[in-house]
């Protein structure tokens, strides 16, 4: 297993480390010309093990909440191996992985102010990132990116490209560099509602 990151010569990398040896990575960077700082990780979590995969999900929960990093706009690339939405399979259900990481992963999404950036734009769609090569019939969108919810209405696109040297797509999402002001479009983040703190605060209103 292993993980890259390949910076543009438009960002001057601050810091970076390897957390996990081929898990998981992160690089903080500076936009030379906006100075828009960026805290990004890369993720790759073991297929077929939710223990191994909550453990990893523990570290980068771990990094970004000792580092205040949430005070930080975060980007979280990664090969997932599990999806928390039966949008996200074309079997149309969980397995048992999927609902036995989600149940750590959903509350982090809440926790940090994390939103599926595919989501975004696309909130029923079906639209898988891997297709098995030794089982044609399992399609899945395990591959994501997820944004803080403060450059979420920054989100423009999400294409999903096909390549001939994996059964994973490559992902490109593409961001507004400057919204312009105005009222623009709030966008609530409705992983929110898995919240139970705060679906009863809301309830009590």
């Amino acid at each position: 297993s292993g993980i890259i990151l390949c910076i543009r010569k438009t960002e001057e990398i601050l810091k970076s480390e390897v957390i996990e040896n081929g898990r998981l990575l992160y690089v903080q960077t500076r936009n030379i010309a906006s100075k828009e700082i960026l805290n990004v990780f890369s993720v790759y979590l073991k297929s077929s093990n939710s223990l191994k995969q909550r453990e990893v999900i523990g570290l980068l929960r771990e990094k970004i909440l000792n580092d205040h990093s949430i005070q930080v706009n975060n980007i979280i690339i990664g090969d997932f191996n599990f999806v928390t939405s039966t949008l996200d399979r074309n079997s149309q259900c969980l397995n048992r992985i999927d609902s036995e990481t989600g149940k750590v992963w959903c509350p982090f999404e809440s926790e940090i102010n994390i939103q599926d950036s595919f989501r975004i734009t696309n909130t029923c769609r079906r639209l898988y990132s891997y297709n098995s090569n030794r089982d044609k019939r399992i399609s899945s969108r395990i591959d994501r990116i997820y944004v803080s919810s403060s450059l979420s209405s920054r989100i423009l696109s999400s294409v999903f490209i096909p390549n001939k040297v994996s059964d994973h797509k490559i992902i490109k999402v593409r961001f507004a560099l400057k919204i312009d002001k105005g009222p623009g479009m709030w966008v609530f983040n409705n992983q929110l509602l898995k919240n139970s703190v705060f679906t009863e605060s809301i309830k009590a209103i």
